[in-house]
């Protein structure tokens, strides 16, 4: 059985023109963290918590 995993969104805020930030908690095997996503519609998202990770190219 995989653990539950689940996010909870706090707010989300626009930076710039095209570009917004999404704050939130992620919850893994019943450990709760805030986590930062950056989002530029021009080129990748970007996310840190404990330590910085990247999808999209």
């Amino acid at each position: 059985m995989y653990p539950k995993i689940s996010f909870t969104s706090t707010y989300i805020e626009q930076l710039e023109d095209k570009k917004f930030a999404l704050h939130g908690n992620l919850t893994i095997k019943d450990l709760t963290k805030h986590i930062d996503c950056f989002y530029n519609s021009i080129y990748r998202e970007q996310c840190k918590s404990m330590g910085a990770r990247r999808m999209g190219s």
